[in-house]
């Protein structure tokens, strides 16, 4: 009777990585309480998508998005130093993404995790370098993250918006001295068109002056011209006898 070769299955336990959970599908099954962050502080956004984590987390709370909607976190896994601190000698994992995680640790705080026994499936990734295994420690890394409070972003003003804009100080000053300069050098015209008419009114009266004596000479001389031609009559008809041609005395001279 032929012997029957018993096939030998490897285990899916990473047999490299002591403390690591069975592998379910490449991925391997992890408390998120096990696990640490890079820093003590994480930023409110993610990087990739832009959405507001603490928002993420309320969704998933909500039933709006679904937990496996949330990618897997990578982890590098922790030395048997590592864990030999610990009580019940579980294996630490540090995570490489530690806004996902804090989303992890809130959601099993709040025993939104415990239908699935607090672990979630998480990726290994072995350290690229020994400076990377030792970066990656119990003394350097942090077990709880708070968020960041960044202050809000400048927003970019574009050359159109920078016209617009409510001019500054300096620029009022600038302003307010060009009007005033202005003001002088137009209250300086308006007064050298002032005198200028002045000059003009003083030339006109003069000018009228000069031909009312001239209008009045020419009139006495008109009438000295008259005057002696009544007189140059008068001597004519009576000789050496000069009468006034105004004289009341005419008519009786001229009966005679």
């Amino acid at each position: 009777m032929a012997r029957k070769k018993q096939s030998s299955k490897k285990s899916n336990k990473d047999k490299s990585n002591p403390g690591a959970e069975e592998a379910v599908d490449g991925f391997i099954l992890v408390d998120p309480a096990r696990c640490r962050f890079q820093h003590s502080r994480i930023r409110p956004q993610f990087s990739g998508c832009g959405r507001d984590v603490v928002q993420v987390l309320e969704d998933i709370k909500s039933g709006k998005t679904n937990l496996q909607d949330l990618p897997p976190i990578q982890v590098l896994v922790g030395s048997v130093d590592d864990s030999s601190d610990d009580d019940d000698g579980s294996i630490w994992y540090f995570s490489l993404n530690n806004r996902r995680l804090w989303i992890l640790k809130q959601l099993r705080d709040g025993g939104y995790l415990e239908e699935q026994g607090n672990k979630v499936k998480v990726r290994v990734r072995k350290p690229k370098s020994q400076s990377e295994r030792e970066r990656y420690s119990i003394s350097n890394c942090a077990l709880n993250a708070k968020i960041m409070v960044e202050k809000p972003k400048k927003k970019k003003t574009s050359a159109a918006e920078a016209n617009n804009k409510s001019p500054s100080s300096s620029s009022i000053i600038r302003k307010e001295e060009d009007e005033r300069d202005n003001n002088e050098y137009n209250q300086k015209e308006i007064k050298k068109k002032l005198v200028a008419i002045e000059t003009t009114k003083t030339s006109t009266e003069s000018d009228d002056d000069d031909d009312d004596d001239s209008d009045s000479d020419n009139d006495n001389d008109n009438d000295n011209d008259k005057e002696s031609r009544k007189i140059s009559t008068t001597t004519n008809y009576f000789g050496s006898m000069v009468i006034d041609s105004s004289s009341s005395d005419d008519d009786d001279d001229d009966d005679d």
